[in-house]
């Protein structure tokens, strides 16, 4: 169904944390029970941009 969606991303750095930034993006990916509940269970996520687009005044 979505298998024919693909990102690619190129980090370059020195010294750089390969192992972490798999992590963080694998921590990003949705579940399979998040999956399977499709758009309407998508919009009842918690907004995870919601701090860095609505800051504290």
């Amino acid at each position: 169904m979505h298998g024919d969606r693909v990102q690619q991303l190129s980090f370059t750095a020195e010294g750089l944390d390969a192992d972490g930034i798999l992590g963080l993006l694998d921590s990003c990916l949705l579940t399979d029970e998040e999956l399977a509940a499709g758009e309407p269970g998508w919009k009842a996520l918690p907004d995870a941009f919601e701090d860095v687009l609505d800051p504290v005044s």
